[in-house]
């Protein structure tokens, strides 16, 4: 997604750009800030400037719940005051702005959706940031102990991927959706359950 010439080959033959590309680590992303800037906003800027060049009809671009920090209230709505706690949830939040921007000026029509907790198939329960659904189902398949942090109690709004696969299509092809979306399911799970 940096390379400018290479966007501008594909580019020509898109209808619609999925920008699901990010460093997705929140840890990662302290350790290493200058690069989730390289990544996750210069990276968009490249391909908003790609997509506005070669007419591309629509971008949706992958934002997160972590734009919405440490708020208690639950749900998260769009109206709530972002509180980005990390340079992956402030990259996030600079993305939506951008791709406002685009929009805004005419440039290009866009729609950021703020994913919530994604599972499915494929996630990788070895990965050093691995989430707990495909850790739990990991080792419940291995007949192996499940090890829960704390009480239990923290919720989340896990969220499976062919849904957020929908979302991104009802987004992409439905011209009045623009702006930001929240992509979950609206109701808290705990871990423990």
């Amino acid at each position: 997604i940096l390379d400018r010439a290479l966007l501008d080959r594909v580019m020509p033959e898109v209808d619609y750009v999925f920008h699901l590309v990010a460093l997705v680590s929140v840890p990662e992303s302290v350790s290493l800030p200058q690069e989730a800037v390289q990544l996750n906003v210069n990276g968009l800027l490249t391909v908003l400037e790609s997509a506005k060049r070669h007419g591309v009809k629509k971008l949706c671009f992958a934002s997160s719940a972590a734009v919405y920090g440490e708020n208690p209230a639950q749900p998260k709505i769009e109206t709530m005051v972002p509180d980005p706690r990390s340079p992956y949830a402030i990259t996030k939040l600079d993305g939506e702005s951008y791709c406002d921007m685009y929009a805004r000026e005419g440039w290009l029509a866009t729609a950021s959706l703020r994913f919530f907790n994604v599972f499915g198939p494929r996630q990788d329960p070895q990965s050093a940031y691995a989430a707990a659904v495909p850790i739990f189902l990991d080792r419940a398949r291995r007949n192996e102990p499940i090890t829960i942090f704390g009480d239990g109690g923290q919720t989340r709004d896990f969220i499976f991927v062919k849904d957020i696969a929908g979302a991104l299509a009802f987004a992409a092809e439905n011209s009045a959706i623009t702006g930001v979306f929240n992509v979950g399911y609206g109701s808290a799970i705990t871990i423990l359950e």
